[in-house]
């Protein structure tokens, strides 16, 4: 009898971080002496960093990555330089602090919606902003605010049932960096119900 080992599971980053040096982690393999960890750029497609022999279960860039989207795996390998089951499954994060929205997408079962997204790693606040979308493609700012110390947001006012709204997030750093803003999401708020109406009354006949 064998067993097959687990891949290690990364622990960070899997957000978005405005740390361009941010530490990576991930969790042991049962006799594994050493990892190896792969680093690519999801902007250009490159591989980035691909380093073998770490004997711990974190590791840092030597020098800062440029802003931008990335994905990265980790194994685990014996002393003999065998891999001990499978590269994990590739994570992703932003080097810039760009959220990522998380909900509503699609539709909101609530006239007043929380919004939410991902923490981004260094982030001291976010700023939301909330449009209107017409039908012939027009839209109007519901509100935009800032200082939201949390990674959701439920607007102080209801929105109109029936409508079709989207909204931006961008995280603010501990040293006042502006983040880009989100990837837009759209959502539509569930059309009211009307009113349940009593059946009529059938009038008795009078013999």
């Amino acid at each position: 009898d064998f067993t097959i080992s687990p891949a290690p599971q990364p622990i960070a980053p899997v957000t978005a971080t405005f740390n361009t040096r941010q530490e990576f982690s991930w969790t042991p393999v049962l006799g594994a002496t050493s990892y190896q960890l792969k680093l690519r750029s999801e902007t250009t497609g490159n591989l980035v960093a691909d380093v073998s022999g770490i004997t711990a279960t974190r590791w840092t860039p030597p020098s800062p990555l440029s802003e931008g989207n990335y994905s990265w795996t980790v194994a685990g390998f014996t002393s003999a330089g065998n891999i001990l089951g499978t590269f994990s499954t590739r994570s992703f994060f932003y080097v810039g602090g760009r959220p990522t929205i998380t909900s509503p997408i699609g539709s909101a079962g609530s006239t007043r919606p929380v919004l939410r997204w991902q923490n981004v790693l260094g982030a001291a606040s976010y700023q939301v902003q909330l449009n209107r979308r017409f039908a012939d493609g027009s839209e109007t700012v519901v509100f935009n605010t800032s200082g939201i110390t949390t990674n959701s947001f439920t607007p102080v006012n209801p929105l109109v049932s029936g409508a079709t709204y989207r909204f931006w997030v961008r995280a603010v750093s501990s040293t006042g960096v502006l983040s880009i803003w989100s990837v837009p999401a759209t959502f539509t708020v569930a059309a009211a119900e009307a009113p349940a109406t009593a059946p009529a009354e059938i009038p008795s006949l009078q013999l």
